[in-house]
């Protein structure tokens, strides 16, 4: 194997386990640091949570009895406001971390996946009020058609940013250590874009099923979510100027590997058997 195909199969190797652990910590931020702590702070109450393998989660949290009714929108959008503070802390840590491969790649990892949490799932339950979405709930309860264009503007913004921003300096981190201080041929930046980019983002929007959000709507928020996926594709491969400075070094990495793995492992186990049954107290 050509030393830059190896180089790329240990990252992905890496990344993969990664990815996962993101998209349960996403779940983890918007239920308990959004919905379960905002309830609390309040003067509500906070029960319990689920979150399932797929990255389904819900939270038993509302407000104290006789709470005025903007409590109620407080509370749902607590999920989205957790996300977005958690997932550009960890976007900021990455960058400040961009010396050290397997820190600054899997903070990235964790950010995007961690900012994707909200992002779709507030534009399209902002679009389907009477739902079980936050941002259904919302308009619904506000009645406001102005709401209704905020919230769906939000997650237009959310989807974009998460999308984008992301995994640029994703690429950028890579570049340095997958060819081994150059920079990506044409050919090699279209292998990393699929390999990194497409086939795990893409993935993932088909693997969610939609349907336990807005019954009925099928892979419709997948086949759109696809629509800028493929652009922005493109357009990482046409334009290759570095966002991020980077002289990315790695350490070993059969070790980084087997941390990645031990935490993904941990992540579906802790996930399988104990929160998609519920935590309640």
């Amino acid at each position: 194997m050509w030393p830059f195909t190896r180089r790329l199969a240990v990252l992905a190797a890496f990344l993969m386990p990664i990815g996962y652990v993101g998209i349960i910590l996403g779940v983890v931020s918007h239920e308990l640091l959004g919905h379960g702590l905002t309830a609390i702070l309040l003067g509500g109450h906070f029960e319990g949570f689920v979150i399932k393998s797929d990255g389904m989660g819900w939270a038993i949290a509302y407000p104290a009895q006789g709470a005025p009714e903007w409590h109620d929108s407080v509370i749902w959008a607590g999920g989205v406001a957790a996300t977005m503070v958690v997932g550009l802390v960890l976007l900021g840590l990455g960058i400040l971390c961009r010396r050290s491969l397997w820190l600054c790649t899997s903070l990235i990892i964790l950010a995007q996946e961690t900012l994707l949490d909200s992002a779709a799932y507030t534009f399209w339950s902002a679009l389907y009020p009477g739902t079980v979405g936050d941002a259904a709930r919302i308009v619904e309860l506000t009645g406001s058609g102005v709401v209704q264009g905020l919230l769906v503007a939000l997650g237009v913004t959310l989807t974009v940013t998460a999308t984008v921003i992301p995994f640029k300096l994703l690429l950028d981190a890579a570049e340095s250590w997958l060819t081994a201080g150059g920079y990506f041929t044409s050919s090699q930046r279209a292998v990393v874009i699929v390999v990194l980019f497409l086939v795990p983002v893409g993935g993932g929007y088909y693997d969610f099923d939609w349907n336990q959000l807005i019954e009925g709507i099928g892979y419709v928020p997948a086949h759109a979510n696809l629509l800028l996926v493929l652009p922005t594709a493109l357009a990482l491969w046409i334009w290759p100027r570095r966002w991020m400075p980077s002289s990315t070094h790695a350490e070993s990495a059969g070790f980084a590997i087997t941390i990645a793995w031990s935490a993904g492992l941990m992540t579906v186990l802790v996930t399988a058997m104990w929160l998609s049954y519920g935590v309640s107290w």
